[in-house]
């Protein structure tokens, strides 16, 4: 598995050298102030990738609607790092709720 790719040449690349699988990171955006989302990334990598390896996201995704937007855009998971409990609270079935 190769991560931080976030460009269709790195995705090539990735494939071309034997990767098993990619996973899409900015690291956070720590990096630099104007770094896209990964989200953003995601359908350049997925092209790269050509269907000859899985392409996972890391993270950036704040709502459960997101998952399906990042599945559709052609990632194979998500990796949900930092999960949202105040979030799922304020919308989640009254058994959820403390």
């Amino acid at each position: 598995m190769i991560k931080g790719v976030v460009t269709e040449e790195d995705a090539v690349l990735a494939v071309e050298h034997g990767a098993d699988a990619i996973i899409v990171s900015n690291h956070g955006g720590r990096n630099e102030d104007t770094l896209r989302a990964t989200v953003d990334s995601l359908p350049e990598v997925v092209a790269g990738a050509r269907g000859r390896i899985p392409v996972f996201l890391d993270g950036g995704l704040r709502r459960g609607t997101e998952v399906f937007k990042a599945l559709a855009l052609g990632a194979t998971a998500i990796g949900l790092g930092r999960p949202q409990p105040g979030d799922w609270r304020h919308s989640a079935a009254p058994g959820w709720r403390r």
